[in-house]
């Protein structure tokens, strides 16, 4: 019985009225004795409902908040996620360092370098040092026998051993001791208008090397915790506090990241679902029981029995189900036909034996088998009197095909790859075993078929395509045909998988880096000979229905992969009212049932396959 709290209204009239039926009383107007005490009893009763709705409330997901959620959750060792400190990097650069950017281009083996300006730069007491391309995989220190300010000129004491480009720093090398930056340091971004200044601290030592303007990247963290802690390369210009050393300014190079607020309620709510729906998934128990009643909303199947089975040859896990019938599992295919009539270059269309299952506009693959003839076309209509599709491109077909080269309706996957990339996937799925294939055209090439497990791995649970090797050339087209699932088996992979654009209704139930294939199993027909012996005054034959009725309810009970055994059809039979004995002549054995098939008393045809004499 569902819980409904009652309003104090409700409670005091119905004492009232209790009241009036088991006792004489007759004044119940407000402010009499009796209904004064009533009121105060209801108000208790009223308050007990209040504080049962709040303990409902605090108990269910999705009313609790703050530390009635918090507990709720931590049954399921889930806690709330406190706010964090944005972390990166920051350099304290030397502000007071004599430097200067190449004017020009210096290239191995100058002598001489010429800068925007050396007047900063000592004009006395050569031989010194000096530091060209910091941060640069050329940098080096070399010596400096002249300093000609007019020109901006540095004579070299001796010829460059690495070419710089224009621009690169070059810093006076003094000879001074290193700088040792002591953790504590606070960096700052500074205050903008009403937004305050975003404080960080360093939480490591660093170095500024003689002669550098950098110092080395040194960890650092706000000093507040929260995503206003994040920010992007450049913002930390200042101090919060005095600078470590006279001239020091100080900058991020790159971007500060990991800063996080205190989880809200609804975060919380969010994230604890979503990892509870996860508890102990990926099993093979979860997996199992985890598509047992998936009921596809078309066809009104619903799984009955399930199997796994850890396939080490193919690295995947294969889900067999069945909804009880040793039904055919829905499936649909990529069209493939013959040309009717030979294509010259120029055709604008091309004739088919016949345009059933093509669409109204797509692409085919012509002629697939010759390398000098394969080619890629696009249509827009499909003509079912002649059996004609129409080509967009004007110019028609570019090559000329024959009587009877294939042609393949093809899922486009990609149509201008990029260099590298190894990763694609298909538009349909889950694709039946053994009925894909694929073709790749690198640039200024030929479409060439590819052989699955050399050249390509698919996933075919969910279309997932991955190219082995070091990945497509810039500008590859790829395509393939296959066949795939509808229906029961399509809606039980996307139990399995997961939904992104549904996590509520499918959150998914494979872990992650697990291929997951659901098929339907093998049928292993099961034929049954037996005779019977009834008891005295009972005809074998009247009997005989129910013994045959019997033991094929055990049979199609039996799950995937479940062995038939002997002893269980005499027991089923034994059953049966009015059975006395009955002798088994097939099977001779218990049948030893696969775990990728169905056991199954009938023939192709529903014909059962059980007799009893």
């Amino acid at each position: 019985m569902a819980f409904v709290p009652r309003t104090f209204e409700e409670i005091r009239d119905d004492m009232i009225d209790f009241t009036r039926m088991q006792t004489d009383l007759t004044d119940f107007e407000v402010g009499s004795v009796i209904r004064t005490i009533i009121e105060a009893a209801a108000l208790e009763d009223d308050e007990q409902y209040f504080q049962m709705v709040q303990l409902l409330d605090a108990f269910k997901l999705s009313t609790a908040t703050g530390s009635n959620l918090e507990g709720r959750l931590q049954e399921f060792g889930i806690v709330r996620l406190q706010a964090a400190s944005a972390a990166g990097d920051v350099v304290i650069q030397h502000g007071l360092l004599i430097q200067s950017p190449l004017q020009f281009d210096a290239n191995v083996p100058a002598t001489a370098i010429q800068l925007e300006d050396t007047s900063k730069f000592p004009t006395a007491g050569f031989p010194y040092t000096i530091r060209i391309g910091e941060g640069t995989l050329g940098v080096e220190d070399i010596t400096v026998t002249s300093n000609t300010t007019l020109t901006a000129i540095l004579g070299l004491g001796s010829a460059l051993t690495a070419d710089h480009d224009a621009g690169e720093r070059v810093a006076l090398v003094d000879g001074t001791a290193d700088i040792v930056l002591a953790p504590g340091i606070r960096p700052q971004v500074p205050a903008l208008g009403t937004a305050p200044a975003i404080v960080y601290v360093t939480v490591e030592s660093g170095t500024l090397v003689n002669g550098n303007y950098n110092s080395t990247s040194i960890q650092s963290r706000a000093e507040v915790p929260g995503s206003a802690g994040n920010i992007t390369a450049g913002r930390i210009s200042e101090f919060a506090a005095a600078p470590p050393f006279d001239g020091a300014t100080v900058s991020n190079l790159r971007n500060f990241a990991g800063g996080r607020d205190l989880e809200t309620d609804a975060a919380l709510r969010d994230r604890g679902r979503s990892q509870i729906q996860s508890l102990s998934r990926g099993t093979v128990l979860a997996l199992q029981q985890g598509v047992l009643g998936v009921e596809d909303t078309v066809t009104g199947q619903r799984v009955t029995t399930a199997n796994i089975l850890e396939s080490f040859v193919t690295d995947e896990v294969i889900v067999y189900i069945d909804d009880g019938t040793g039904f055919s599992p829905d499936t649909n295919a990529l069209a493939t036909d013959a040309l009717d009539v030979a294509v010259v270059v120029t055709n604008p269309s091309i004739s088919v034996t016949s345009v059933d299952g093509f669409p109204e506009d797509g692409f085919v693959l012509v002629s697939p088998e010759d390398p000098l003839q394969i080619e890629l076309m696009e249509y827009s209509g499909v003509n079912t009197i002649l059996n004609d599709l129409t080509l967009v491109d004007p110019l028609g077909a570019a090559n000329a095909h024959n009587i009877p080269d294939e042609v393949i309706l093809v899922d486009v996957v990609e149509d201008n790859a990029e260099s590298g990339s190894n990763f694609f996937r298909l538009a349909n799925f889950p694709i039946i075993r053994n009925s894909a294939r694929l073709w790749i055209e690198p640039p200024a090439g030929v479409f060439t078929l590819q052989l699955a497990g050399t050249d390509y791995i698919l996933n075919l649970g969910t279309g997932e395509i991955e190219i082995i090797g070091s990945g497509l050339a810039a500008g590859s087209r790829v395509v393939a045909t296959y066949s795939y699932y509808g229906a029961l088996v399509a809606t039980v992979q996307r139990v399995i998988d997961g939904d992104p654009a549904d996590p509520t209704n499918f959150p998914g139930i494979r872990a992650a880096g697990v291929r997951v294939v659901v098929d339907t199993p093998s049928i292993r027909r099961i034929t049954v000979v037996t005779s019977i012996a009834a008891l005295p005054g009972i005809l074998e034959s009247d009997i005989a229905p129910e013994v045959q009725t019997a033991i094929e309810a055990y049979i199609n009970g039996l799950g995937i992969g479940e062995d038939v055994i002997i002893a269980e059809i005499v027991e089923r039979a034994m059953g049966v009212a009015g059975m006395f004995d009955m002798v088994v002549t097939l099977p001779t054995g218990n049948v030893t049932v696969l775990e990728d098939e169905l056991p199954v008393p009938t023939d192709a045809n529903g014909v059962s396959l059980v007799t009893v004499t």
